[in-house]
């Protein structure tokens, strides 16, 4: 009788002793000779002893687990679960280069002459340019993207063969006077004026900061017509009201 208490008080302290190792973290098993104390064996993982240290359990349950004899409790560590996450996908930036810069719609300058719509020869005319920075909202590869033109250069043609370039807007002048880029018809008749303005780029991703857009991109803006009369000068008498019939005066 006392044998087989013995015995069941040996399992039942197993059992408690394996349930407290399994719940403070790795997955333990108990033998019987399978390596010396504190020491790792080949055939199993650490041996725990009795005492405080980091790899030992109370010294009651492991004599009365050896049933007076030393008992030695090798420990494995639980084997990892392998991962089933697959690796985030990367993530693709948009990116604008000069083809797509030059692709873009960008609104072109407006531009006056002063007078409007019509010169004489001899005689300056001004001309000048809006030169608005210009913003263009778009989407790319699922991002929200804000590309930006500033102007950097106006190349005008006049019509009669005469070109000028230059990085002035011409201001907003309301006189001859006052204007900056000016020019001087020698023949009259029916002209032409032309302007192109070539902008630099930069491009904002979410908001983010701005990126220089390589090369430039240059615009077209609507032609701008008008006449160029010949200018005279006449030694009279009367004027156009006393005479109408005098010169320059039909």
């Amino acid at each position: 009788m006392k044998a087989e208490l013995k015995a069941i008080s040996a399992v039942a302290a197993t059992v408690i002793l394996l349930f407290m190792l399994a719940m403070t973290g790795p997955a333990f098993a108990a033998t019987g000779g399978c390596g010396f104390i504190g020491k790792r064996s080949a055939g199993c993982g650490v041996s725990i002893s009795a005492g405080s240290g980091e790899n030992s359990v109370p010294a009651g349950l492991v004599n009365l687990l050896g049933q007076g004899r030393p008992a030695y409790i090798c420990a494995f560590p639980a084997p990892e679960e392998p991962s089933s996450d697959e690796p985030p996908e990367p993530v693709v930036l948009p990116w604008v280069t000069t083809a797509d810069f030059q692709s873009f719609d960008i609104p072109a300058s407006d531009f006056h002459a002063v007078p409007a719509a019509w010169a004489v020869t001899n005689r300056e005319t001004g001309f000048y340019a809006d030169g608005s920075t210009r913003y263009i909202d778009l989407e790319l590869l699922g991002f929200p993207v804000q590309v930006r033109a500033t102007p950097v250069r106006y190349e005008w043609d006049f019509g009669d063969g005469t070109t000028y370039s230059t990085t002035n807007t011409g201001g907003t002048p309301e006189t001859v006077d006052e204007a900056t880029i000016t020019h001087s018809y020698t023949e009259p008749g029916p002209v032409t004026v032309r302007l192109t303005t070539v902008y630099s780029g930069m491009f904002s991703i979410a908001g983010g900061n701005w990126i220089i857009i390589e090369g430039t991109a240059s615009v077209d803006s609507e032609p701008l017509p008008f006449e160029v009369f010949r200018f005279h000068k006449y030694l009279v008498e009367e004027n156009c009201i006393e005479n109408p019939d005098g010169p320059d005066c039909g």
